[in-house]
């Protein structure tokens, strides 16, 4: 059921990819990970829900045998039983709260330093092709993917045996109502899966709208003053004005829509207890069961539906936190700079040579650099002079081996240097 729930980057078991980056697998390596962590908190579940179903147990037995024979030693016992077992109850919750603690922090560190590591690594120009504010966004996608581990998601999805355990006794005290209770859970479910069009679409419309706001926002906060000194504030004002009404009317419209169901649910509810109720009352005119069996039979009810009212109400958190893995596992799946050959070179002359190297910054434009021989040391002071645009900066961080070139080989002495790490270029 977890591994069903869960985005499938993270659950994806498929054999690594060779064509994925040093980091493309960080995700699926993260929730294994993470797994012994869930299923510590799947097991500390099952307690839970056997202790979840005792207050209804005690409400049944306290009408059955205290109110109906006056037993008060009777009443101190299941006083003292329900306490003990409560404080037992508290012990559980906190242990599979942290089991789900845990493997959220274990996830976010995985991947919050593979994302570090990914971004630290990879080639200048890819750098320059995604800004500040896109490496922001992607930092808090796994937040986004964490939240799915240790939020309520997964609460509702190991509170799913107190369903089937609270049918059992219901079967048992009061199989006359057993029918409505199991209509009412269909119906619940029926509606909880036709509010997820967020899930089976994969994208919540109103955070990718959100996210154009952040990232604009950020934009023109690091462009601040170049924008108050060249005064082109009207034109970034309605740019951002635009892109803002663009999510407020998304998110006005899907919140409604959230809203309605929420109090469609609990109308819904209302009307399950009254039905309950009732049909409870029918029954227990004709002796079929006691009060004790109804009062606990309305209880247990709200404990099997809780479990798919709240996963019905962790969809969006489920839709956000897969389309934050998706974009997570396309930007980890990118590839980075080489790792270290490892070599031992002797200390370079300082001889460098560029071999008919072009270079342009996109396949259909104009090149920068036109079959270029250039050579230039050893050792030396040497100056590259030009105008605006010419291509200064383009030269030297090709012979510094932060851009490859199109065409053509940089050596240093007799190598190559595209055959060499970024960290061995440098030293």
């Amino acid at each position: 059921m977890i591994r069903f729930l869960l985005p499938r980057q993270l659950v994806a078991q498929a054999a690594p990819d060779p064509a994925c980056g040093a980091f493309g697998h960080a995700l699926g390596d993260a929730f294994r990970d993470a797994w012994p962590a869930l299923v510590r908190a799947a097991w500390w579940s099952v307690p839970i829900s056997f202790c979840g179903l005792l207050p209804s147990i005690f409400v049944h037995q306290v009408y059955d045998r205290v109110i109906a024979r006056g037993g008060l030693s009777t009443l101190a016992a299941l006083v003292a039983g329900v306490f003990g077992f409560l404080v037992l109850e508290f012990w559980l919750r906190k242990k599979r709260a942290r089991s789900l603690r845990d493997a959220g922090a274990t996830i976010d560190h995985g991947v919050s330093r593979a994302l570090l590591g990914s971004m630290l690594r990879r080639p200048l120009r890819a750098l320059e092709a995604r800004p500040a504010s896109v490496w922001f966004l992607l930092f808090r996608d796994v937040g986004s993917v964490r939240g799915t581990i240790s939020g309520g998601l997964l609460g509702s999805v190991f509170d799913l045996p107190m369903t089937l355990f609270a049918l059992t006794i219901i079967g048992i005290l009061a199989l006359p109502v057993l029918p409505v209770v199991i209509v009412f859970l269909c119906v619940l479910a029926v509606l909880a899966w036709w509010g997820a069009d967020e899930v089976r679409a994969g994208k919540v419309e109103a955070t990718a709208r959100a996210r154009d706001v952040d990232r604009l926002t950020s934009e023109i906060c690091r462009a601040r003053e170049t924008l108050r000194t060249l005064g082109h504030d009207a034109p970034v004002v309605r740019m951002w004005q635009r892109t803002y009404d663009h999510w407020l009317a998304e998110s006005f419209r899907k919140n409604g829509e959230i809203e309605t169901a929420k109090e469609g649910t609990t109308v819904l509810l209302t009307v399950f207890s009254v039905i309950t109720v009732t049909v409870g009352a029918i029954v227990v005119t004709r002796q079929w069961m006691s009060i004790g069996s109804l009062i606990a039979v309305n209880m247990l009810s709200f404990k099997v539906l809780s479990p798919v009212a709240g996963l019905a109400s962790n969809w969006r958190s489920l839709a956000r936190a897969s389309e934050a893995a998706e974009r997570l596992e396309k930007v980890l799946g990118e590839p980075v700079d080489k790792p270290p050959t490892g070599v031992e070179l002797p200390r370079p002359r300082g001889q460098l040579r560029l071999h008919d190297v072009s270079f342009r910054f996109t396949p259909d434009g104009p090149p920068v650099l036109d079959h270029v021989d250039l050579e230039i040391g050893p050792a030396g002071l040497h100056a590259i002079v030009g105008r605006n645009g010419a291509g200064k900066s383009t030269l030297a961080r090709l012979v510094a081996g932060l851009y490859p070139p199109d065409s053509g080989r940089v050596s240093l002495d007799e190598y190559d240097i595209a055959q060499f790490a970024h960290e061995e270029r440098v030293q």
